[in-house]
């Protein structure tokens, strides 16, 4: 999952399964026009579920609104979760406090 502020492009959550071969991250989606997460606290929730219709699917709430949501039929169990962030050319400190993962079924 990563998150940037308003100015790449224009604020985005998204989920990468890949890098680049310049080492950046490869985005499978993207929601767009996020806005500024560079002030105060938001929460990110990623809910991964096997469903009958689309198998396992990833979804991402940001500060608890839905922002993605994307069937991923090749996640495996040894799966790796990632938070990033990133400000453009300014300077900024981005934290991850809190992180908890929990597992059911």
């Amino acid at each position: 999952l990563a998150t940037d502020g308003p100015a790449g492009p224009a604020g985005f959550v998204g989920t990468s399964i890949a890098v680049t071969s310049s080492g950046g991250l490869r985005f499978q989606r993207k929601a767009q026009g996020i806005g500024m997460l560079t002030t105060g606290t938001h929460i990110v929730t990623v809910n991964v579920t096997k469903t009958s219709a689309k198998g396992i699917v990833v979804t991402v709430y940001l500060d608890g609104v839905q922002v993605l949501q994307e069937p991923e039929p090749t996640l495996t169990a040894d799966v790796r979760l990632a938070f990033t962030a990133g400000t453009g050319v300014t300077t900024d400190v981005h934290i991850v406090r809190s992180a908890a993962i929990s597992a059911s079924g």
